[in-house]
């Protein structure tokens, strides 16, 4: 796990296209992660897997954690997939998790773009970490990350119902 300082700024982030990025850093979304998890997008997994085996970074907001293991407890619960904690732990164990600070909670309610509360914490701790590529399959989130400086990737392009979003 990192931790952000809180009270001094952050480094303003070098373009993403800056040929001094040695590997590719990236920001992961819930909406990828458990699409890829659950099995929801092969597409998906298979460019999670190839970044891991090229050396790629790849963080996520504590939230991420929240919501993976929530939506999989929910699942079981409800009778619908007995997926397992297990599953999560493993999986989350690629990221390093960013911790949901007060700093973060604070940037997430200025953010001058249109994000529900939890897309503006994940929005908000990618823009904090500065040099990162935000993973997700939002369009909404997608449009406002870049509207607010970040690249963005979307690797689902097995989604019948929706068109990748970057």
């Amino acid at each position: 796990m990192i931790r952000l300082p809180t009270e001094e700024k952050l480094p303003s982030r070098p373009d993403p296209g800056s040929s001094s990025l040695s590997t590719p850093i990236w920001f992961m979304d819930t909406s990828v992660f458990l699409r890829a998890l659950l099995g929801d997008s092969p597409a998906a997994a298979e460019w999670i897997n190839s970044q891991r085996r090229a050396g790629a970074e790849f963080y996520a907001s504590r939230l991420l954690a929240v919501e993976a293991y929530r939506t999989v407890l929910n699942k079981t619960l409800l009778g619908m997939d007995d997926f397992g904690a297990a599953a999560v732990d493993s999986a989350i164990g690629m990221f390093s998790l960013v911790d949901v600070t007060d700093q973060i909670l604070d940037d997430a309610c200025v953010l001058r773009a249109v994000l529900r509360a939890a897309d503006a914490i994940h929005v908000a701790t990618a823009l904090a970490l500065g040099t990162v590529t935000l993973v997700t399959h939002d369009a909404q989130m997608a449009a406002a990350a870049r509207t607010l400086g970040l690249a963005v990737t979307d690797p689902v392009t097995d989604d019948v119902g929706r068109p990748p979003v970057a």
